[in-house]
């Protein structure tokens, strides 16, 4: 499984409002579209969806 994460496409920062674990990009909106409660054309319209890519967990913390 690969690791997505959504943003809104109106958000020029890209913030990941929340991870997403799908075999593919389509899966992913399909879970999206459960979590959001909408259908696939609203959070494709609303959603930006991207595969996470890990370098280990160094990726993921954070420095000071």
């Amino acid at each position: 499984m690969k690791e997505y994460g959504y943003s809104h496409k109106l958000d020029s920062s890209n913030e990941i409002l929340g991870h997403i674990m799908a075999t593919s990009l389509l899966e992913a909106q399909q879970k999206l579209t459960i979590i959001k409660q909408l259908d696939i054309d609203s959070i494709v319209q609303i959603f930006k969806i991207t595969e996470i890519v890990n370098h280990g967990e160094q990726g993921r913390r954070y420095k000071r």
